[in-house]
């Protein structure tokens, strides 16, 4: 599966992006108008901050790009797999050069998670350089009734 996104100035400040990604052999594409936010106010839930902040702070010859690259964070969708989830989100391409090396930078080494007896891990995706899908991973336990909005967490 890939993704790829084109971006335009939209009216008003907002950012357009026509976004296609490629899923079993199609290709499905939507255009999404954005306003990039502060990354208080970004849609990432408090437990994405954590993890992000603590992938930058693990990460130091990355950090001040993929912080750069976070606080123009727009979520475009969010799935809750039954044994995590993914949270997928498009960053301004045009706010800070690409990270090079690895397709992945890991998170935390564990999060202790209300309602999980052994915690998660997590890795942020990139995308030809830049951030743009959130995964967090249990060790065989079922997430499908945890809200990852509101959980309780702990990062180690």
């Amino acid at each position: 599966m890939g993704t790829w996104m084109s971006f335009a100035q939209g009216g008003g400040g907002g950012q357009e992006w026509e976004i296609h990604r490629f899923i079993g052999g199609w290709v499905r594409g939507f255009r999404v108008t954005m306003q990039f936010m502060s990354p208080n106010s970004s849609g990432f839930t408090p437990l994405e901050r954590a993890v992000f902040r603590t992938i930058c702070e693990t990460h130091p010859h990355d950090r001040e790009a993929l912080e750069n690259q976070l606080a123009t964070g727009a979520v475009l969708s969010r799935e809750n797999t039954g044994h995590g989830f993914f949270t997928d989100f498009a960053v301004d391409r045009t706010a800070t050069p690409a990270i090079g090396g690895e397709r992945l930078r890991q998170g935390p080494g564990e999060a202790k998670i209300d309602g999980l007896e052994h915690g998660m891990g997590f890795v942020l995706w990139l995308e030809e350089g830049y951030a743009d899908c959130l995964e967090g991973y249990c060790y065989g336990e079922d997430t499908s009734g945890i809200d990852f909005g509101v959980v309780g967490f702990g990062i180690l």
